[in-house]
């Protein structure tokens, strides 16, 4: 029995109604619907599971979980969870605003002295507050050091990583976090649950570099394990608890030195999660430059808030819009170019983007992907121009546009995710507050994890069909033409 049969036959018991009539209602056939009961097959399309949620009079939460259902069933647990973890993370890129300076709490300066090397503190409020003074004191000092040996049930640590201003006096923060090596939809979603709660933290600390190494998770942190989290500072050792509510604090600089050397040598075989960047103009054109091989890749997945404009961007448009005084002449040309190049090879980029990007752009000349100080926003009538060449390029079949359904999947304004490969994702990011970022994604499963989701997304229910798509175009060019002329 799968998932979707179980959920089918309880309301179909629970909604006192005959596979007849359901049948009856729904047009789905009611020898197909009695074999979905059982378990012996699954729905054509989502299509068919709408309507029969409709005909058993299913109310918005039930219909949801038999969509559920379907879904799972249909992909598998470990596709399912995977994929709807990604989604989850991509809607939850933001701004993340600088923090309030944070003030050690009153009475923790009194808990911090100390009469011996070692001092047990019981409470979780208590330990928090510990915390927060001991990471303070780190980041007041000129370029101090904070190693942490932490994991995401730890939350109120990655609080305290996104509310102290670290990046004040360059004080490095360095975090081995245990990535699960088990296979299966709960190692994955374990590891991307990580990259969720570092999102904030890279964006609000720029000297945060977090580690992984991996392990059975399950085996190394659980409510036996001894003091399994670990913040190391100059002048303190913090262990805590797996529950957090028992902690031991060290002042011993002996302890200091031996838990710091440790650290390091935990620390010689991890590897980067992610590489996080502030580029340069040159550092961003460089990086978004897809090599010749990548250009040439059979697949290359993609998805933007917006279409890729300056790949259907006229070299004339191209030169009058670009900002001279930060690209010089020579890069003028690379650029046009490698854009020429791209457009050359759309046939086998698979992209999706948002509808309110394209509507964005039509109403501003904005593009999103690039940052602002690097072009001057597009005229109407070179807005009308790059529409139309991409509904050209869908004409002729060098281009096929998926519009994603907003109401499916949340992307972010400022976010264009590629895939060039199966071993690459490169995440970039606009910050209104911080500028441009670039997340280069190292870590395997992540990696996969978003490729896979980049792959999957085109043929999923989070986009319109290709003719729906092609509609959408039609329509919003036909709307700014009629405005604009």
């Amino acid at each position: 029995m799968t998932l979707f049969a179980d959920t089918l036959k309880k309301y179909l018991e629970t909604k006192n109604t005959t596979i007849y009539t359901i049948s009856k209602i729904s047009g789905v056939d009611r020898t197909m619907i009695q074999h979905m009961k059982v378990g012996k097959r699954m729905p054509a399309n989502v299509a068919d599971v709408t309507a029969i949620a409709k005909a058993m009079m299913l109310n918005p939460s039930e219909t949801a979980e038999l969509l559920r259902a379907y879904h799972i069933s249909h992909m598998g647990e470990e596709n399912f969870f995977r994929r709807e973890h990604v989604s989850k993370i991509i809607s939850s890129f933001y701004d993340m605003n600088s923090a309030d300076e944070l003030v050690i709490p009153t009475g923790v300066q009194d808990m911090l002295e100390m009469n011996e090397a070692l001092k047990i503190i019981n409470g979780q409020g208590n330990i928090n507050r510990i915390l927060k003074a001991v990471l303070e004191i780190e980041a007041n000092k000129k370029s101090g050091h904070i190693k942490l040996m932490v994991q995401p049930e730890y939350q109120y640590i990655f609080d305290c990583l996104t509310s102290i201003d670290f990046n004040r006096n360059n004080t490095l923060v360095e975090a081995i976090i245990v990535f699960d090596k088990n296979e299966g939809h709960k190692g994955t979603t374990y590891n991307l649950n990580i990259l969720q709660k570092l999102v904030p933290i890279l964006f609000q600390c720029e000297v945060f570099h977090p580690y992984y190494v991996y392990d059975n998770v399950d085996t190394l942190f659980n409510n036996t394990s001894m003091l399994p989290f670990k913040i190391i500072t100059s002048d303190f050792v913090l262990a805590v608890s797996y529950e957090q509510d028992k902690a031991v604090l060290c002042n011993s600089q002996d302890m200091v030195a031996l838990t710091g050397d440790t650290f390091q040598k935990s620390l010689s075989v991890a590897n980067p999660i992610c590489h996080t960047f502030h580029p340069t103009p040159e550092e961003y054109l460089q990086s978004t430059f897809l090599s010749d091989e990548e250009i040439n890749a059979e697949e290359v997945h993609e998805l933007f808030y917006q279409p890729c404009f300056p790949s259907f961007c006229p070299e004339s448009i191209l030169m009058d819009r670009l900002n001279t005084d930060i690209i010089p002449p020579e890069m003028q040309g690379v650029i046009a170019d490698y854009f020429a190049k791209i457009r050359s090879k759309y046939s086998s980029h698979s992209i999706s983007f948002t509808l309110e990007g394209l509507n964005l752009f039509m109403e501003t000349g904005r593009v999103t992907e690039i940052p602002d100080f690097m072009y001057t926003y597009l005229t109407p009538p070179q807005r009308l121009a790059l529409l139309k060449n991409i509904i050209n390029s869908v004409e002729d079949g060098s281009f096929t546009p998926r519009i994603v359904r907003s109401e499916k999947l949340s992307v972010p304004s400022p976010i264009c995710i590629c895939a060039p490969s199966e071993q690459k994702v490169v995440i970039y990011y606009f910050s209104p507050n911080k500028g441009q970022y670039i997340f280069h994604l190292q870590e395997l499963s992540l990696v996969h994890a978003f490729h896979d989701f980049l792959v999957y997304l085109p043929e999923s229910s989070m986009v319109y069909s290709e003719e729906e798509s092609k509609e959408l175009l039609h329509s919003v060019y036909e709307k700014y033409k009629n405005l604009y002329n």
